[in-house]
């Protein structure tokens, strides 16, 4: 073996070594509003560094674990992926407002993971916003609410209307919860936005 093979071999041995492992956290952070809220989402960066990139998950979802209602976002790899939990999800405690509270939770876990992975994050001053159905509903809000934050975003058949919404959902599949009325949620929690579109409607 030449000395010349050898230590290209030897330099990128130790490239191999140095790069970072692959991030995959779930984990609570502090949030602004509250502090008795616990708030948790999943920080995630398969690559060495990456742009930060939100993703909302879908109105039965979480940031922890898969659901049916979360639209996968094929760009998760390629980014400093964050999954907040909304409240009242996965290990997130409080009560669930629908576009309220919960959107400054997201603003407080992008403040996070910049304080806690800035070797992992390229150009932090760069928020990508992504999520479809109950998520791209936040993505709307968020925007709406923060529109100086995110550089850009994608909204995948998002609830841009919630009381259309609860007007067209003859199933109930969501009214429980958006109504939160007869003790009719499946998981006995307080309502996600209270009363109906006529009975509330600034609410909606």
């Amino acid at each position: 073996m030449s000395l010349r093979f050898l230590a290209i071999v030897t330099i990128g041995a130790v490239a191999a070594a140095a790069a970072p492992v692959p991030l995959r956290e779930y984990r609570e952070y502090p949030g602004s509003v509250d502090p008795k809220v616990r708030l948790f989402a999943r920080f995630e960066c398969a690559a060495p560094t990456g742009i930060l990139l939100v993703n909302m998950h879908g109105w039965h979802g979480g940031g922890e674990k898969n659901h049916s209602d979360d639209v996968p976002e094929p760009l998760a790899t390629s980014y400093f992926f964050i999954s907040p939990e909304m409240r009242g999800r996965g290990d997130a405690t409080g009560q669930p407002d629908c576009n309220g509270w919960e959107l400054q939770d997201v603003i407080d876990a992008v403040e996070f993971a910049r304080r806690h992975y800035p070797d992992r994050i390229l150009s932090p001053e760069i928020v990508f916003l992504s999520g479809g159905s109950g998520g791209g509903g936040n993505v709307f809000a968020l925007l709406g609410r923060f529109p100086d934050t995110f550089a850009a975003a994608r909204a995948y058949y998002g609830i841009s209307d919630y009381a259309l919404w609860h007007a067209f959902d003859r199933k109930g599949e969501f009214r429980d919860e958006l109504e939160g009325v007869d003790g009719k949620d499946p998981r006995g929690r307080p309502p996600w936005i209270g009363g109906s579109p006529e009975t509330s409607p600034e609410a909606y």
